[in-house]
């Protein structure tokens, strides 16, 4: 076998250990959340699997040579069976340590692995493992043994250099699979010698039950597909779609020509006495004086029109024998389509359970930095989804919960305070819902989301009017927290609290076709509702046509189609506001919208009434005006490709059933630019964008004791081409500032000689001159302690070293200084 065919092999083996890799440390990870959160005593069947589970991934790891996981793996197995022994009591720390071990496993599958952690993680398991009670010999649960030489081989196994050519992988491979034999065939051996439970594969991983096996099993195949062919199925199934509702539309087509047979049988029947008269007349005597040529000519057009009308009678019965036959088969080809398509979007729904495997340990990461205690609790977790609106789903879930577990649930102290368990819950409920949709309920159980906060903030950020916030509903406020650019914390942290996730979330939501609402109670919790379709396939669309060109609205965005009087708008402008049932909306056209700015004979000045597409957004309307709203039919939506997936406001484009391509707009992105550019130009344009306009970089101080840190920070904003200055601790800053008032933003340490950034920062709050500058801590301090602290000192953005992302860092700078200059 060549080199060439050893690699390729080598990386086929590589990949598929991978996917098993991910599923061990899945199962492995949710049953350390149910340890950490119960008496472990009570639940040693957990125990016992997630040592089988590590077991079987060091071997395989064995068998691909990634020495690092077999070490991991190997101490791993040795902790967990001393607690299956009842030598080992794990406390917090320990479960950390798993965690550590968990992720750095993971990052080594990415192969974005840390060689400092890898040893670190290694010191602290052998740490671990020598705090078991009785300091025994290791006990292999598999073979019945006591086994010294296969941990002291994985101590030295990451220092050797092993070869990693095909023979030397398959013999591991091999090598494996008769010690997994062995293995299996001592446990019948040596049964009696320990008193726990030999292997059987029918524990539930997740409860511990014992399931009952299944006979049919053997007869049972599943087999793995890429996901880029289960693409490519779904593609080829919407083409039938596209196809069914071509014929559809060319049967209509031919319907619309029958009914055209009904005016030629109204007009043969207005000259069918005249024809009996010439008839008559043909055959009476006074037919007879007329010249022989002429009348052989007059007689072979009667005739003529008696062979016509029994043609188009003839063409009229086959056409219509026809157009049955066709709606027969077209009856047959849509119920034949939608079978295949339902097969095959069947193949790709997956349990909504698949999605959140992962937020258990998500959770525990979270609320621990911020030294919180959460629980999450899942119903309806078996309801099956397209894979794909699942994989779109996994980040805005991931927000929502993070916002939950930073914004929404108190301190342990806070909550115990208002009479509320230390922990809190959040809670997932997935329902199904008519016309195969599927609903989402995202809660939690803490302090809410007061309304007059959410207006305030909105207010500042310029999104509404004082006037508009006394005016809005409830409803119509619990909306607002979906705009970008607002938020209600007092401090940006790297976690949250920059104004853009829930906007991200109701984005994305939009996308997949799905809406998403906000429901709170003061002091009882917050409760996110989405719905959204079970399959990605088909949805219905409203066809409008504007500037020559057919366009089509989501159906599930518009709010009202109407006419208005013309006389209404002043063709002179390109945004407008009228009056339509006691409210007031703002109109624009949608080829203005687009950007189509030379096209003026859109909305024909000639008409009297013109037609108007509503879309609601939050609190309000936009109409778009259109040449003609055309019908509302079921579209299939195409994607743009490669090339064009970055054009705005255009979501795909769809193929109609007289086959005309139309676009498929945007509302969101659309009502995003009318108000950012049109409706709200003013507003916005105050604001300076100090990454594009050269003339308005902002000034900065950057406060840091460190060299290093301080050259860091102060390269990565020169090179955005602001204007910087440094100082080496709090009181030089202080004075600095005091001297020159005129900075934008102040970047400081927190732990530094003289002066805190802590008291820096209350110091600026207190001097009335420059109280209004922003203020970004970055600091290795992490705890939640600190980020409190830094909250009452009146920072806006608390960052933490060991989170730290330029790209996040820039975007926080940016929000600081556009938001300051509004305010």
């Amino acid at each position: 076998m060549t080199k060439e065919t050893d690699d390729i092999f080598r990386k086929q083996l590589l990949e598929t250990f991978r996917e098993e890799a991910f599923e061990y440390l899945e199962d492995i990870s949710q049953g350390l959340i149910v340890l950490e959160k119960s008496d472990i005593k009570k639940h040693m069947d957990i125990v016992e699997n997630i040592y089988r589970k590590t077991h079987s991934l060091k071997g395989a790891a064995r068998a691909v040579n990634i020495p690092q996981i077999v070490s991991i793996c190997q101490n791993l197995e040795n902790i967990f069976s001393a607690m299956l022994k009842d030598e080992f009591e794990a406390d917090d720390k320990a479960f950390d340590t798993f965690y550590q071990s968990i992720k750095y496993v993971r990052s080594k599958l990415s192969e974005n692995d840390d060689e400092g952690s890898f040893s670190g993680i290694i010191v602290e398991l052998k740490d671990l493992s020598a705090k078991k009670k009785d300091k025994t010999e290791n006990y292999d649960i598999f073979t019945g043994k006591n086994d010294v030489s296969d941990n002291i081989e994985t101590d030295k196994i990451y220092d050797k250099s092993l070869k990693n050519n095909f023979s030397d992988t398959a013999s591991k491979a091999s090598v494996f699979e008769d010690n997994e034999k062995n293995s299996y065939k001592n446990i019948s051996d040596n049964k009696d010698s320990f008193s726990y439970r030999t292997f059987d594969r029918n524990i539930d991983t997740y409860s511990g039950k014992t399931k009952s096996p299944d006979i049919t099993d053997s007869k049972k195949s599943t087999v793995r597909i890429a996901s880029e062919k289960l693409d490519r199925l779904i593609l080829g199934s919407d083409d039938l779609l596209t196809v069914r509702l071509s014929f559809t539309q060319r049967i209509k087509e031919l319907e619309n020509l029958i009914s055209g047979f009904e005016k030629w049988h109204w007009n043969d029947g207005q000259i069918f006495d005249e024809m009996y008269k010439i008839r008559e007349l043909s055959n009476s005597s006074e037919f007879s004086g007329l010249p022989p040529l002429f009348e052989k000519s007059f007689l072979n057009v009667i005739k003529f029109l008696d062979f016509n009308r029994e043609f188009v009678t003839d063409l009229e019965h086959h056409l219509s024998r026809h157009i049955r036959a066709s709606e027969l088969d077209r009856s047959e080809l849509e119920t034949t389509t939608s079978e295949i398509s339902d097969l095959i979007h069947d193949a790709v729904l997956l349990p909504f359970n698949s999605m959140i495997k992962s937020f258990p340990e998500y959770i525990r990461d979270i609320s621990k930095s911020l030294g919180k205690e959460v629980n999450l609790k899942v119903e309806g977790g078996k309801i099956e989804i397209d894979r794909r609106i699942l994989e779109s789903l996994k980040d805005p879930m991931m927000h929502l919960i993070r916002n939950s577990i930073d914004h929404g649930i108190e301190d342990p102290q806070e909550r115990i305070k208002a009479g509320k368990p230390p922990s809190g819950e959040i809670k997932i409920k997935i329902y199904t819902l008519s016309g195969s949709k599927v609903g989402i309920k995202i809660s939690d159980d803490g302090r809410g989301i007061h309304s007059n906060m959410i207006k305030l903030k909105a207010v500042e950020t310029g999104i509404i009017t004082d006037k508009k916030a006394s005016q809005i509903s409830e409803e119509e406020v619990n909306d607002l927290i979906f705009r970008s650019g607002l938020t209600t914390s007092n401090i940006i942290t790297e976690i949250s609290g920059r104004g853009i996730g829930l906007a991200i979330v109701a984005d994305t939501i939009s996308h997949l076709n799905g809406d998403i609402k906000l429901n709170t109670l003061l002091g009882k919790g917050t409760e996110f509702t989405i719905n959204l379709p079970l399959k990605l396939a088909t949805f219905r669309g409203l066809v409008v046509s504007a500037c020559e060109q057919k366009f089509v609205f989501p159906k599930q965005h518009v709010k009202k189609v109407t006419n208005i009087d013309a006389d209404l708008l002043d063709y002179n402008l390109i945004h407008q506001t009228i009056k339509l049932e006691d409210n007031k909306i703002g109109v624009i056209r949608l080829s203005d919208a687009l950007g189509i700015k030379d096209y003026r004979g859109s909305v024909q000045k000639s008409k009297k009434r013109v037609s108007v597409v509503i879309l609601a957004y939050g609190v309000g309307e936009i109409g778009f005006i259109v040449d003609e709203v055309m019908k509302v039919q079921e579209i299939v939506v195409r994607s743009l490709g490669t090339q064009l997936r970055h054009v705005k406001k255009i979501s795909g484009a769809a193929i109609l059933g007289d086959g005309i391509p139309a676009l498929v707009l945007d509302p969101l992105e659309l009502i995003e630019y009318v108000l950012k550019h049109v409706m709200g130009a003013e507003k916005v344009n105050k604001s300076k964008n100090y990454n594009s306009n050269p003339k308005h970089y902002a000034k900065i101080l950057v406060v840091e004791d460190s060299v290093t840190s301080r050259q860091y920070i102060l390269n990565m904003l020169k090179k955005r081409g602001h204007n910087v200055e440094t100082a080496s601790d709090g009181t030089e800053a202080f004075l600095r500032l005091k001297e020159n008032w005129d900075f934008d933003l102040v970047v400081s340490d927190v732990d530094m000689p003289r002066m805190s950034g802590f008291t820096l920062t209350e110091k600026i709050r207190s001097e009335s001159r420059i109280s209004k500058i922003p203020v970004i801590l970055i600091t290795s301090l992490n705890s939640p302690e600190d980020k409190k602290q830094g909250l009452i000192s009146g920072a806006n953005a608390y960052i933490t070293k060991d989170g730290f992302s330029e790209d996040n860092f820039i975007s926080i700078v940016k929000n600081l200084l556009e938001s300051n200059l509004k305010n």
